[in-house]
């Protein structure tokens, strides 16, 4: 596959790198304590918007079902529904069919990491 353009093992090898670093992220996030700042991490992780907004300050829309951000955090259905419920009044997010959107990513952050 590299054989005939060699130029792309800088690539592939900057590919692993990118994958490494979000591996490492993510197993950091997952060791955060507190479930509401774990579970806003693994909002902004699966929203692509864990360290940056890559479209600026604006909502971000995942499909994903409660469930399943459940499974992701490590928490119960139960915790994870009262915390999204916290975090939509508060107005970090909004809650669709499975789906969230967003809609103060910075905020959110904010709360991840300042402790």
């Amino acid at each position: 596959f590299l054989a005939p353009r060699p130029e792309w093992w800088r690539d592939v090898g900057t590919l692993g790198i990118i994958g490494a670093n979000m591996a490492t992220g993510i197993a950091a996030d997952m060791m955060i304590r507190e479930s509401r700042r774990r579970c806003a991490a693994s909002l902004l992780q699966i929203a692509n918007c864990r360290h940056a907004d890559p479209l600026g300050p604006q909502p971000v829309s995942t499909p994903l079902s409660q469930e399943e951000l459940a499974a992701i955090a490590n928490l119960s259905r139960t915790s994870i529904s009262s915390i999204l419920r916290d975090f939509e009044e508060a107005g970090l997010i909004k809650l669709g069919y499975r789906s969230f959107t967003l809609t103060q990513p910075g905020k959110l952050r904010d709360l991840v990491d300042n402790v």
